[in-house]
């Protein structure tokens, strides 16, 4: 009898350093997260606030990630670091892909999230130049930029849209003069990413009803707009972090449509130069055009149906001279995405 007391003592102290050691185990489980390195597509703007936003608010936590975000330097380079392993996942343009992966069958690329349903690819011009239509560019000065998608595009859209091109003449510039060149009178218009050029011409002093945008996507091509890109090989090893990515993706994204100006304030604390109001409207621009889209409205968001992917593959084989069109599916995929009902939009 004079033992129990003790004996009793002992095995609720052992228990309880059981406990806690089954407590800190757990503990040091959640504080192991995947790592994931993810490029942006540019400096920091404000259509990139879903991933800031769930860094911000720990979204990315809740999934048990550690996301590091990068800016990026345009969709090509973002696309090569991540099939060179520097990054597992990028923002970029889909519509390189199947140019990408004939060149690279052993780095092939696929789109796992559509985060602009349109492509915000444009031609741009000025009222002022008397260009009404797209055919109305036969004879004109047009600047591009190395690299530009529109210019390997150009032969098949110009086709489609009865272009003569054999009097256009074709300027390629450096970024930072594109613009200028075009307000100046020196292009009579641009190869551009529209919210890019548009931005850049009311800083340059032209108003909103001088500037003409010809969406390509509108004429002929419903070019993706730009998504989450990642391996082939990622994507098969690692398919439940890509759907907890996207699924804090996804929460990103709802708060920044529902915030506009909390979304650019995301953007201030990773860029304290930026202009709020010039990048809240910038962002309103994005999302009337490429982000909620009549489809996304009526769909959700990241759906993109066979048809849809059919035709643009067709396009894409011809535009870049490919020997046959790539698998659809290595262009985009939607087997990681979260449920429909949570990619509805209010």
């Amino acid at each position: 009898m004079p033992t129990a007391a003790p004996n009793r003592r002992f095995f609720a102290a052992a228990l309880m350093g059981l406990a806690v050691g089954l407590g800190l185990a757990t503990v040091a489980s959640a504080q192991a997260p995947t790592n994931i390195r993810l490029t942006l597509d540019w400096a920091p703007q404000p259509h990139q606030t879903p991933w800031f936003i769930a860094a911000d608010k720990g979204y990315f936590q809740r999934e048990g990630l550690n996301v590091t975000i990068d800016r990026g330097f345009g969709s090509g380079d973002a696309m090569s670091k991540v099939a060179a392993g520097a990054y597992d996942m990028g923002l970029g343009d889909p519509n390189l892909l199947a140019q990408w992966n004939t060149a690279n069958p052993n780095l092939k690329l696929t789109t796992v999230f559509l985060y602009m349903d349109r492509g915000m690819h444009a031609m741009v011009t000025l009222r002022s130049t008397g260009i009404k239509s797209l055919s109305d560019l036969s004879g004109r000065k047009i600047a591009t930029l190395n690299g530009d998608i529109i210019r390997p595009m150009w032969n098949v859209l110009a086709r489609v849209n009865n272009i003569d091109s054999s009097k256009i003449e074709w300027l390629t510039v450096q970024p930072a003069l594109r613009d200028a060149l075009l307000a100046r009178g020196g292009a009579e218009a641009v190869t551009a990413f529209a919210s890019t050029t548009y931005f850049n011409l009311l800083a340059l002093g032209q108003k909103p009803e001088d500037i003409v945008l010809f969406p390509i996507s509108e004429h002929g091509f419903e070019l993706l707009g730009n998504g989450i890109i990642v391996t082939a090989d990622y994507a098969q090893r690692n398919p439940d972090t890509i759907r907890r990515f996207l699924r804090a993706t996804m929460a990103g994204m709802r708060d920044a449509l529902a915030d506009v100006p909390a979304a650019v304030q995301a953007v201030a604390r990773r860029d304290p130069t930026i202009n709020p109001q010039v990048e809240a409207d910038r962002f309103r621009f994005m999302i009337e055009r490429a982000i909620v889209t009549p489809h996304v409205k009526a769909e959700g968001v990241s759906v993109v149906n066979a048809e849809r992917l059919a035709k643009l593959n067709a396009l894409l084989t011809e535009a870049f001279e490919l020997p046959a069109p790539r698998p659809a599916s290595e262009l985009y995929t939607d087997a990681f995405l979260p449920p429909l009902a949570e990619r509805k939009l209010p």
